[in-house]
């Protein structure tokens, strides 16, 4: 009885990572090839309340491998608040690229 258990257990819990890794890829918006590269811009006007919340989301889609793409934030016509936050997202995030009055800064990878 305690093996037809552990048994069934054990394959419910195969089922559910195969359902779980099936799931990660249905939701992978994008995929690109060995030699094609994604990027996407952000452009930044005036005040923006909501920048970090859009480029945490943006971390978190590349960190966990959904989106793998670079981001390119342009903060040319951005207040100092809002260029403060997308600087420091430059300076921690390798694959994130800040342009600011015709200088860029950050690598993207």
């Amino acid at each position: 009885m305690l093996v037809d258990f552990i048994v069934g257990l054990s394959l419910a819990a195969i089922l559910l990572i195969m359902l779980w890794a099936l799931k990660g890829l249905l939701l992978t918006p994008i995929t690109s090839g060995e030699n094609t590269g994604i990027s996407i811009e952000l452009t930044v006007r005036d005040s923006e309340p909501k920048l970090e919340q859009t480029i945490k989301g943006f971390v978190w889609l590349r960190d966990n491998g959904t989106l793998k793409a670079n981001l390119y934030i342009d903060t040319h016509d951005a207040d100092a608040a809002t260029a403060h936050i997308a600087e420091a997202y430059a300076e921690k995030y390798g694959y994130i690229t800040l342009s600011k009055d015709g200088e860029t800064y950050g690598r993207a990878n």
